[in-house]
């Protein structure tokens, strides 16, 4: 839980990816084991050597938590034509090149149609029923893997044979990133200490004054 929960690191961190993995999956894990009609979800998951990686630890699991719900979601919508069945998801980590890492989220469900695939990754658009989804929760996904991290997310689906979610990110951000989300936050800090020490000291000799 508390690996989840850093939402508060706005700086970039040296974390083991499985262990924001696990994180994820323990705070899915009541939806998980429910599943749908009380038929759970079977997770598999195949980690391979990976080294500390340099990410926004908190966002990274945001986008590993909007994969594995959209899941389960798709497993209770298609729930009918699954019935003999099990719902699988396969969690598969590996070293993709020297400076990246591999990580795809597989699912065993109906799949997803052609003409729906290519528009996965759009704000606002949802297959679910209205007041189930907001559209958004793929949009942000492809935002942190993309614009936050240099990274790649793809989708690639067929009807029948599951959906797969493929995350490609690199194991060091850019010294850039990394300074300048540290730094903001510092400035932001030193210019409140400055803005209270001012008014402090302009309030002082107010005080002062013997009330007429």
């Amino acid at each position: 839980m508390r690996n989840f929960s850093r939402l508060d690191e706005a700086s970039i961190k040296s974390v083991n990816i499985h262990e924001g993995i696990d994180s994820t999956l323990l705070i899915l894990q009541h939806k998980l084991r429910t599943g749908v009609n009380n038929k759970s979800v079977e997770v598999v998951k195949r980690y391979g050597q990976l080294p500390l990686v340099e990410c926004y630890p908190s966002q990274l699991n945001q986008v590993f938590r909007n994969i594995l719900s959209n899941a389960v979601d798709a497993f209770e919508e298609h729930n009918s034509q699954m019935e003999d069945q099990p719902f699988t998801i396969e969690i598969t980590t590996s070293l993709a090149t020297a400076e990246s890492i591999l990580i795809q989220i597989k699912d065993n469900g109906m799949g997803i149609p052609a003409q729906i695939l290519n528009k996965l990754f759009d704000p606002f658009f949802t297959t679910k029923p209205v007041g189930k989804g907001t559209g958004l929760g793929l949009s942000i996904s492809h935002q942190i893997i993309v614009e936050k991290h240099g990274g790649e997310i793809n989708c690639a689906s067929q009807r029948g044979q599951g959906t797969c979610f493929t995350i490609q990110i690199p194991i060091s951000q850019p010294v850039e990133a990394s300074y300048l989300a540290e730094n903001t936050l510092s400035q932001i800090s030193t210019a409140g200490d400055s803005l209270i020490t001012t008014f402090a000291a302009d309030l002082k000799p107010s005080l002062s004054k013997p009330l007429s």
